[in-house]
């Protein structure tokens, strides 16, 4: 039955005799839907219509004693508080009575106020079970009794930091990243974006304990000389000594002015784990600024756990050459530093010198590409201009890569690692704005090394030229290519887009909102896309003026429309059975 609401708090619904155990009443009031039972004693009850698990109309279940049975997925609630007995989430109640032999209800919300503190809980154990309906759910629910969609997002960063065997993981910057789509999606609509943070956060962590966290430990009046020991105790893998430091400061009431420097000055003594702590470090502080810094003391020890844990990649032969020539180069890094940029964006370098340098990162030999840093920096230029520069590079890197690469069971390479070499180009770019560590300049090398050295992953059109389409397009038509698995298309489309109408908010929502669509499936896959999607547009707003404007876009489209592999058990069987029965390690290109 249909009831108009007036003034008066209590509904009158049906006649008392007219309800049984069998016989339940339904009211409609808006968007309320309620259900009025007699359970088997003869006591009424009403409660929300909607069964909290999926929606279907409780009034079609059945009851026993006092629990309501919802017939289409078997969750059982209390009909006196609504408690869920099966399942997960419980069902709102509501006030009823009868009066002069008339069923009333009243249907006002009750006034609580620890719903939000209950609905993060059950948000935070929806997470440990990996339960993803819920997690939307109550995703939805909070935003709607009026959480703030950032203290959703962080609540992703802290659960994965909590969790994490060996630190944060990818929902750390996935977390930080969709703050960025929050103007776009208002109200209820931000658990979209939040999803994903969520499903990262959620993937790897699946009925794991909480990290055991080390004791604080005092660091004494000096935050310097403190961030001294930090660094050393990280280059000792000493991790719990490293976290005892951070949390007695992080106990103190440092700041991240005192705290900044010292995750990012570890990030500069070696390569670690194709960038990831480093733009971990990065998002990281973007974050705490964005939602506050009382999330510090959770977060920070798991992003510095991920630090300590990481491989030093150039602590592998391969990297032995690059060693020596660092080394050689060590002496000037002070005097670098100390240099005032004459030349401060990639736009402002002498044309022809930095088409070459260009040259030396995409195509050169190694000692190429890292002499091209060194001759940036002799000629005063800004290292965040040669970051971008390097970034200009490893979009090209992308837009060469060989596809077949990224299905090949025999191969370990494929497009996440290729995509890694722009993002953590980017994070350098942010690392030498943010530093006084005359040490940054070495992960300008890092970073052309990386690049250059996926070279060996290029097709064999590499040096084929975009081309853009000859026709006008549309922000729709690069959506269609990309969904069709058309990277050749989707490519010169975009190209052609870019020269018509530049980087529009047409263009940048579109390729913003891809890895949200379920265009792919692994979240993996998806925190990749974001991540790239991101960099892309900031890189190419930074390489205004500059041959390589649009590389980084076109890059991204042909990334997204490349359909990259997500899953790899294949692979895997592969280089299992070349262990194990060959003795061979996996087969890797670069």
């Amino acid at each position: 039955m249909m009831v108009a609401m007036d003034e008066q708090p209590w509904v009158d619904v049906a006649a008392d005799d007219e309800i049984t155990p069998s016989s339940p009443c339904v009211v409609r009031l808006g968007r309320l839907q309620l259900a009025v039972l007699r359970d088997d004693d003869g006591h009424l009850h009403a409660l929300n219509n909607r069964c909290p698990h999926e929606g279907y109309p409780l009034a079609q279940g059945y009851v026993r004693g006092c629990t309501l049975t919802c017939a289409w997925h078997n969750f059982k609630f209390d009909l006196r508080d609504g408690q869920c007995l099966m399942g997960d989430e419980p069902v709102g109640v509501f006030p009823v009575r009868v009066c002069d032999g008339r069923v009333q209800v009243d249907p006002r919300e009750p006034a609580d106020e620890g719903a939000v503190e209950r609905g993060m809980a059950r948000l935070g154990s929806a997470l440990l079970e990996r339960k993803l309906g819920q997690i939307a759910r109550e995703t939805v629910r909070l935003l709607e009794l009026g959480v703030a969609p950032e203290r959703l997002a962080i609540e992703a960063a802290r659960f994965d930091a909590v969790h994490a065997d060996y630190g944060s993981t990818h929902a750390l910057p996935v977390a930080t990243d969709i703050l960025g789509y929050l103007p776009r999606y208002p109200g209820p609509s931000a658990a979209l974006p939040l999803m994903q943070a969520f499903d990262l956060a959620s993937e790897p962590n699946v009925r794991r304990p909480s990290r055991p966290l080390a004791e604080p430990e005092d660091p004494g009046d000096d935050p310097v000389a403190a961030g001294d020991r930090l660094r050393l105790r990280v280059r000792d893998e000493d991790g719990a000594g490293a976290e005892a430091l951070l949390r007695g400061a992080l106990a103190r009431g440092w700041s991240r002015a005192q705290i900044e420097p010292w995750l990012l000055a570890p990030c500069f003594d070696h390569f670690l784990s194709f960038g990831h702590p480093l733009i971990y470090t990065i998002k990281t502080f973007d974050l705490l600024e964005r939602v506050g810094w009382e999330h510090a003391e959770v977060v920070l020890p798991a992003l510095l756990c991920r630090t300590v844990s990481a491989t030093r990649e150039d602590t592998l032969p391969r990297w032995r050459s690059f060693v020596a020539k660092q080394a050689a180069v060590e002496p000037k890094v002070s005097a670098w530093w100390a240099t005032t940029p004459t030349t401060r964006t990639v736009a402002a370098m002498v044309p022809e010198q930095r088409e070459a340098w260009w040259s030396a990162l995409v195509q050169g030999h190694r000692d190429e590409a890292f002499d091209a840093i060194a001759q940036m920096l002799d000629h005063g230029c800004a290292p965040a201009a040669i970051a971008d520069l390097v970034g200009a590079a490893a979009a090209a890197r992308l837009l060469r890569l060989q596809l077949d690469h990224d299905g090949d069971d025999t191969v370990q390479e494929g497009w996440l690692d290729v995509t890694h070499t722009m993002t953590f180009a980017d994070a350098v770019h942010h690392a030498v704005e943010r530093t006084t560590d005359p040490t940054a300049l070495r992960l300008l090398f890092q970073s052309a090394r990386f690049v250059n050295n996926a070279r060996t992953l290029d097709g064999p059109d590499a040096t084929a030229q975009l081309l853009p389409s000859p026709a006008p397009t549309s922000v729709e038509a690069i959506r269609d290519s990309i969904l069709g698995r058309r990277p050749h298309d989707a490519v010169a489309q975009v190209t052609r887009y870019l020269i018509d109408h530049g980087a529009d908010d047409a263009l940048a929502a579109m390729c913003s909102d891809l890895p949200l669509q379920d265009v792919y499936t692994r979240p993996i896959v998806i925190a990749h896309a974001i991540k790239t999607g991101r960099v892309a547009f900031e890189l190419a707003a930074r390489l205004q003026g500059t041959p390589w404007a649009h590389l980084p876009i076109a890059a991204f489209v042909r990334f997204a429309a490349a359909a990259p592999r997500e899953r790899s058990v294949a692979r895997l069987v592969h280089e299992a059975e070349r262990l194990v029965v060959e003795g061979k390690v996996p087969r890797t290109l670069t």
